[in-house]
């Protein structure tokens, strides 16, 4: 999702993945932060944060193909997809893994 076009959607308590269901009413369990799995996870959204928002690539052409280019869409075999994001200036290959090797 974060590499894909289009702006991004996360609910609260995502970012720390959070085991109850977001309740307006309620504030974030942001105690799960001291537990390492948690912890971990909320740096993990972090640094895709970081990644999408410092790399125009993955910004800057959000609603173009001139943005995104399918390399490889339909490789049942391997359970993959690889596409290119890009701008002006920038290239990633983008390559997702749905396999469970």
């Amino acid at each position: 999702m974060m590499t894909h076009p289009g702006k991004k959607l996360n609910f609260m308590g995502n970012e720390i993945a959070q085991i109850r269901e977001f309740d307006e009413n309620k504030e974030n369990d942001w105690f799960l932060l001291e537990y390492p799995i948690h912890d971990a996870f909320h740096k993990y959204i972090q640094a895709l944060n970081q990644l999408v928002t410092t790399n125009e690539a993955f910004y800057k052409i959000d609603y173009s193909w001139d943005g995104f280019k399918w390399i490889d869409v339909d490789n049942k075999n391997n359970n993959i997809f690889i596409y290119q994001r890009m701008s002006e200036n920038q290239k990633f290959i983008i390559v997702l893994n749905f396999s469970k090797r």
